[in-house]
């Protein structure tokens, strides 16, 4: 148990790590130790414990419980996954092939990963997870 409690001080989103299954582990372990997933220290540790990017963004919309900031989280992870995808690349209208109107690709991109991002827990009725993943199904 003192080992638990001591890997708790430490934990955090490893590189490389999901959201996801940054959320999953946080929430098992918190379970573990017998420390509630409501209260307002639990989440500031797991904001804390969010890598640099997602933490300050967060931060800033005030989030008042771990299933908020988790499916926020969760979004930002995906936009910046999207980012990371198009470095390099002008960023200037390209004209469709299919009927000669200038589209934005990277705007298509980012409609088509919000429509699959939409999945929602049928758990806790929120969007960014299913209820496999759900910190109250645990």
């Amino acid at each position: 148990m003192q080992q638990e409690k001591m890997s708790w001080q430490t934990l955090g989103q490893l590189k490389g790590q999901s959201v996801q299954s940054c959320t999953e582990e946080f929430c098992k372990r918190a379970l573990t130790l017998g420390i509630s997933l409501d209260s307002p220290e639990t989440l500031l540790k797991y904001i804390g414990g969010l890598h640099s990017y997602l933490r300050h963004t967060i931060i800033i919309f005030n989030p008042t419980s771990l299933d908020d900031v988790s499916v926020q989280a969760t979004h930002l992870e995906a936009r910046g996954k999207n980012v990371t995808l198009d470095v390099g690349k002008s960023s200037k209208p390209i004209e469709s092939k299919n009927k000669g109107k200038k589209k934005l690709k990277w705007k298509e991109k980012e409609r088509d990963t919000v429509k699959k991002d939409k999945t929602s827990c049928t758990h806790c009725k929120k969007e960014g997870h299913d209820e496999t993943h759900c910190c109250h199904f645990i």
